[in-house]
């Protein structure tokens, strides 16, 4: 899609590749992402993010999070929930907007199996400093470099 910025691009100016290098070059940034950990899902029920879809007020550091982070995680843990909610704030014509958006949080919620909760502020956080707090309260592990699933071009495999 033009003009659309891809998580953690391997090649930021794709000008001239075909499709499919395009397409494999979007689906190596997602498996080899900065965020390939595992979660042991016997500890975890489900992440919850809780954000404005306007960048207003802090909100932004959650959306980078969810669009750089959030990819690679789900890759590596299928089986784990998780909950987008965005709050668009409507408002009647000639309202002020500003008392809508301080009642939006801007929150990431882990649901423990245990049953209780962990909210962790990601408001006006950068989403490097929300991925290793994440990291740190789910204990998750980084996925070895052995393991990490590439594909290569068809071009670029071997002949049998």
């Amino acid at each position: 899609m033009p003009g659309r910025r891809h998580t953690n691009q391997i090649i930021k100016n794709t000008f001239g590749l075909s499709r499919l290098t395009k397409q494999l070059n979007r689906l190596n940034s997602i498996s080899n992402g900065p965020s390939a950990y595992k979660i042991d899902a016997s500890r975890i029920n489900s992440i919850s993010l809780l954000f404005k879809k306007d960048n207003i007020g802090g909100h932004m550091s959650l959306r980078k999070f969810w669009h750089n982070y959030l990819p690679t995680l789900q890759f590596y843990n299928p089986t784990l929930p998780i909950n987008v909610t965005r709050v668009k704030i409507g408002t009647k014509k000639g309202e002020k907007l500003e008392k809508y958006y301080s009642k939006v949080p801007c929150e990431l919620t882990i649901k423990f199996k245990k049953g209780d909760d962990k909210v962790i502020d990601c408001k006006n956080k950068n989403p490097a400093t929300i991925f290793k707090e994440f990291v740190e309260t789910t204990k998750a592990t980084k996925v070895p470099q052995d393991q990490l699933i590439t594909i290569q071009h068809p071009s670029k495999r071997p002949v049998y």
